[in-house]
């Protein structure tokens, strides 16, 4: 797995000099050495000057904590002047870090010190009681005192201002999936329905191919005519073909990804990774992928960019796995529902983010494991052959394993997912479960409906009257939508296509792919 920066936040502010970026551009010019030695040494004793000064002033903060009376006084009238010598020799460090022509080494790299002056300098706004300017004009070692104190404390929030975008080689699928589950991201992924994975096993390439094969027969024989949904090139024959074919697939298979998330939020994963490198008994899921979370959390510490203590204080862990569910509901604000979906499906759901999904950690451990049949199949000669296929690369969990998946959210969240994914374009699989959920839906608001209609009529709910009929209405307005979902395609249901297939079938959604 390679692991590089694609891009991150800069800090384009003017700052205060800061006496570790001279120090780490000393050191790359020395390194470079086609500077002055003798410059050099004569920066490295104004340095050291630096560091005496500060020294001198926190022996001299510690003394005042414990002074009283005219004493402190004096002690903090003296570290008044150690506070305007250091900032005196500090401006002299960098002035002659420049005059000597290294100005060009004096930048900040996207580290935990570059992330440290970012959440000092958010962390002042908490406390501001001077300009945003004044601000971008404290001392550097002061920025980075409060970016300790909100470090420590776990006040995390002023280190989810800065963001870094990861582009991730050779991920396997698995692990896309654990990164893919948390909320607070940006994902871009090779996708496995428009492209062919790079890295297959051998069994499992030759099943793939296979199956694209057959995939592809079946559907031309089935859809060929269907023009011009189904060109006569056979392009979206072949991605369908593709597209049921990678249920064959192993869920560790490796990807290629970009990935954003802020700095508190890569440092919160990374510990929660280790949560799972440290377990006892990983599940079959987790198992083959810690050498990859290993690697992923080295490659942090290695650049600079783990820290110890940015780590969530809450007790949350990883979210892909949770608890069963303990009982479905639906209604007209919240939701909780269980499905059977694939690992590919359930890949597709994720990335509607407003509904969380985890996959019941208990059932997937104890039920014996079962398999999606795509349609175009299902109940023909070749559906025994293909779950023999399937069944013959079990031990690598293929993406056509059906997971025991629970989601949660509101139900107006639930209607845009609709509007997404009950559509032709859409991966058959998640198209129906979205579909079937939103009859279920309409069946659940239908009998709220009915129950807000007699407490209407209720004697004694006189002041109550306006919020009851208020709310019979917005579940009628509800209602009416979910059931235009549960009969057709989105493009019937009110949903404004920019994009007209003109597929029957696929319309109507009786189409088998």
């Amino acid at each position: 797995m390679n692991i590089q920066i694609k891009m991150h936040s800069e800090l384009d502010c003017p700052l205060q000099p800061d006496i570790e970026l001279i120090t780490r551009a000393i050191a790359d010019m020395e390194k470079e050495g086609k500077y002055n030695p003798q410059f050099i040494r004569t920066l490295k004793v104004k340095v050291a000057a630096y560091y005496d000064a500060i020294e001198q002033e926190q022996e001299l903060s510690a003394k005042i904590k414990v002074a009283t009376g005219d004493e402190k006084e004096a002690l903090k009238f003296e570290k008044k002047n150690i506070i305007a010598r250091s900032n005196i020799l500090l401006d002299d460090c960098f002035i002659w870090l420049t005059s000597i022509g290294g100005k060009q080494h004096y930048h900040y790299t996207y580290d935990l010190h570059f992330n440290r002056i970012v959440a000092g300098l958010m962390g002042s706004t908490c406390y501001m009681k001077d300009t945003f300017k004044q601000l971008q004009e404290k001392r550097i070692s002061d920025i980075r005192i409060i970016a300790k104190v909100v470090e420590q404390n776990g006040h995390h929030s002023t280190f989810g201002h800065s963001h870094m975008t990861l582009e991730i080689t050779g991920i396997p699928k698995a692990l896309a999936m654990v990164l893919n589950n948390e909320r607070e991201y940006c994902t871009s992924e090779k996708s496995a329905r428009y492209t062919e994975m790079d890295e297959m096993e051998e069994q499992e390439s030759e099943l793939f191919h296979k199956w694209k094969g057959i995939f592809e027969k079946a559907i031309d024989e089935k859809y060929g005519r269907c023009q011009p949904f189904f060109d006569a090139r056979g392009a979206r024959t072949g991605k369908l073909a593709q597209e049921n074919a990678r249920y064959m697939l192993s869920i560790f298979t490796p990807s290629n990804m970009v990935y954003t998330t802020s700095f508190r939020q890569f440092n919160y994963i990374c510990h929660w990774f280790e949560d799972v490198i440290k377990s006892k008994y990983p599940n079959a899921f987790y198992g083959p992928i810690i050498p990859a979370m290993k690697e992923f959390v080295k490659w942090f510490k290695e650049n600079n960019l783990y820290s110890a203590t940015i780590a969530d204080g809450k007790g949350r862990k990883l979210s892909l796995f949770g608890e069963p569910l303990i009982e479905e509901t639906r209604n007209s604000d919240v939701f909780a529902i269980s499905y059977q979906m694939s690992g590919a499906a359930f890949a597709q759901s994720q990335r509607h983010r407003t509904n969380p999904h985890h996959i019941s950690e208990k059932e997937f451990e104890v039920y014996t494991p079962q398999y999606y049949v795509p349609p175009i199949i299902k109940g023909t000669k070749l559906e025994p052959q293909y779950l023999a296929d399937i069944q013959s690369v079990a031990d690598h969990i293929p993406q056509g394993r059906l997971l025991p998946v629970i989601e949660t959210g509101k139900t107006s969240d639930f209607l845009l997912k609709g509007y997404e994914r009950v559509c032709a374009l859409a991966q058959k699989e998640i198209r129906d479960l979205t579909q079937a959920q939103c009859r279920q839906f309409a069946s659940a608001l239908q009998q709220e409906l009915e129950t807000l209609a007699t407490r209407t009529h209720s004697p004694g709910n006189g002041k109550m009257l306006q919020v009851l009929l208020a709310k019979h209405a917005e579940v009628m307005r509800m209602l009416e939508k979910f059931e235009r979902m549960a009969k057709g395609a989105r493009c019937t249901a009110g949903y404004d296509c920019k994009e007209h297939c003109k597929f029957g079938d696929g319309i109507s959604l009786d189409s088998l792919v």
